[in-house]
């Protein structure tokens, strides 16, 4: 990257991992440590998951999860990225003096996924970081032992009622892309979220 055009006032963050990893609750420690270290700083949180209607609770007992409207998926993604463009071309030119950081907070579970959103830092100057997030569950109390949940355990803890089959093939996406994950992009720092 050309030091001329690096962007000191934006910081961008991708989160990936599967549905109930923890990718939320990290993105709330990211900000808080952000805002702390930046009183005068902003947070952008860029998430499909905001868009209107794409869940809908169902009738019955709060405990119910809710479902997740397949055909409002794409244009929920095109949203989020166009709040991640946003946020950072307000950082490059509208906000100059003011320290920005935008968090993505999607499962992010292939390169085709993650791609735009590095290129898009990149664009405006920013060298992002990605983060990998995984689930482990608590120390066994007897041997102390910890382990990384795996699909059924994540199903039932995630908020979306994202099924365990689901999970299991973010799962499988997520080990091929951090396989296979190029030389020219950010190192994935990992993230144990225990539970």
């Amino acid at each position: 990257m050309n030091p001329v055009h690096h962007n000191q006032l934006l910081t961008v963050a991708i989160l990936m991992g599967c549905s109930g990893s923890g990718k939320s609750t990290q993105a709330a420690k990211m900000a808080e440590s952000f805002l702390n270290a930046n009183p005068k700083g902003r947070v952008v949180h860029c998430s499909a998951d905001n868009y209107p209607g794409l869940y809908t609770r169902p009738e019955g007992p709060a405990t119910l999860k809710p479902s997740i409207n397949f055909a409002l998926l794409g244009a929920a993604h095109a949203a989020c990225f166009r709040a991640f463009i946003d946020a950072c071309s307000h950082s490059w030119a509208a906000m100059p003096e003011r320290l920005t950081l935008v968090i993505v907070d999607n499962t992010n579970t292939s390169a085709e996924e993650i791609a735009p959103y590095i290129q898009g830092a990149r664009a405006f100057g920013c060298e992002p970081t990605v983060h990998l997030v995984e689930a482990f569950a608590a120390p066994h109390r007897h041997t102390g032992a910890v382990y990384e949940m795996g699909a059924h355990q994540l199903a039932a803890r995630n908020v979306h009622g994202a099924p365990s089959g689901a999970i299991q093939g973010q799962l499988d996406r997520i080990a091929a892309v951090v396989d296979a994950w190029p030389p020219f992009w950010p190192k994935v720092e990992r993230h144990a979220n225990r539970q």
